[in-house]
Parts: C-alpha cells; sequence; structure tokens
C-alpha cells in the first residue's frame, strides 16, 4: 500500500525554528502549531522533517501539549522517541505496533507520535499498519 504522507514543515531556515531556549522556556512557534492543528484528525500521516538539533521533537511535544489543553485525554496520546535505545533495541516492528495498539482509547481519537522513526528497521511498515487503523491519527519525524 502507498502511504499516504504530507510533509509540513522543512526546519532548513535557521530563523524559523522551534527550539529550546533553556530547560524552562520554549519558544513556541505559532505558525508551525497552527499548521499542524489544521490537519489535525484528517486522513494523511503528518511528517515533520529538517535539519537534525532544529527542533521537530520540540514542535511535536508543544503540538502534544496543545491538544492536552483542547481536551484531549492524555491516555489518547502516545510519544515514542526513538533517539532514546530503551524504545527501540530488541523490538521489531511488529512488537511497537501491537504495544501502540493495545494502548488506543476505543471510539475516541487517538494521537500517535513517533519520533526519529528511520531507527526502526521497516517503520514504513508500522507507519502504515497504525495509518490504516480506525482512530488514529499518526505524526513522525525522522
Amino acid at each position: 500500500m502507498i502511504l499516504k504522507l504530507l510533509k509540513l514543515v522543512n526546519f532548513a531556515s535557521f530563523n524559523n525554528l522551534c527550539y529550546l531556549c533553556s530547560v524552562k522556556d520554549i519558544i513556541k512557534r505559532k505558525e508551525y502549531l497552527d499548521k499542524l492543528l489544521s490537519y489535525k484528525d484528517k486522513d494523511i500521516i503528518k511528517v515533520v522533517t529538517g535539519l537534525r538539533r532544529s527542533g521537530k521533537s520540540t514542535l511535536l511535544e508543544l503540538f502534544r501539549n496543545r491538544l492536552l489543553e483542547n481536551n484531549v485525554m492524555p491516555e489518547q496520546t502516545q510519544f515514542y522517541n526513538f533517539e532514546l535505545p530503551e524504545n527501540y533495541l530488541n523490538k521489531s516492528w511488529e512488537t511497537l505496533y501491537f504495544e501502540i495498539k493495545s494502548k488506543l482509547q476505543i471510539d475516541k481519537p487517538n494521537y500517535i507520535f513517533l519520533d526519529e522513526i528511520q531507527n526502526i528497521a521497516y517503520f514504513e511498515k508500522l507507519v502504515d499498519g497504525l495509518f490504516v487503523t480506525p482512530n488514529v491519527d499518526v505524526y513522525i519525524t525522522g
């Protein structure tokens, strides 16, 4: 099956970064958050691309926080950071797929964030399986 992908933001311009100023201060980039919100619950995989360390992961975290502020329950969101070895060592795409599926909330929208997904072998199968699952909205970086 061909994946339906949307390249939302390319963080190639250093003037438009969403970056961490300190542990406490995050610069919120309204333009990028609004762009993600405009595609929320649309039948498309949301892909955030850009330079390494440019704020892609931070943008997803900001977006997840925005969802929580707008009455999405925490159990409706799952965030996986595949830069952390404990999230990908000795795990296949199949293992991750069934782990994620086991946590889905039936009859509610679910928001799945897969950060640095390229670290998973055959990640395309994982993403495609989630994409065709009812009530699942997929966001990836990598």
